[in-house]
């Protein structure tokens, strides 16, 4: 018995290893998901170096009466994270390992193709910072450092 279990776990590991189906991959969200991409126009600035830890590319953009801000959040590098989320934070100071209470959700972030996300009116006015955060690790991934979206 133990000499056919020697055998057969591992030709059964082995066989179903074998068999499994890819991990599906989206390049984009279903339209019922998505929110209303703003219709922007023009860039008012680009920055590399806004995010701590890892170095994204990030857009402010506008729209042509500069009533609607919006930004563009571009991966340098491949981030390997399931369902990420983009916050706004309003004010400066220092993000913990959860979410602050008063976070406002922009939008799901998908790196293939980067999509311009809404800011809250309050952004125009105040500090804030972007975050990062993983739905499916419940972990922060990134945090931007702060910035008035002028």
């Amino acid at each position: 018995m133990v000499f056919a279990l020697g055998v057969f776990l591992p030709a059964t590991f082995v066989l179903g290893i074998a068999s499994r189906k890819p991990v599906p991959v989206v390049g984009s969200l279903p339209s019922a998901l998505a929110r209303q991409t703003p219709q922007v126009q023009a860039s008012l600035w680009t920055r590399e170096d806004l995010w701590e830890r890892n170095p994204f590319r990030t857009r402010l953009l506008t729209d042509p009466a500069h009533s609607v801000l919006a930004v563009e959040v571009a991966a340098k590098e491949p981030i390997v994270r399931a369902d990420m989320l983009v916050y706004w934070v309003p004010g400066v100071r220092t993000i913990g390992d959860s979410l602050p209470n008063d976070v406002v959700l922009l939008g799901a972030w998908v790196q293939n193709s980067p999509s311009p996300l809404a800011l809250p009116p309050a952004a125009k006015a105040s500090q804030g910072r972007l975050i990062l955060y993983s739905l499916a690790d419940h972990e922060i991934v990134n945090v931007s450092k702060s910035f008035v979206a002028k």
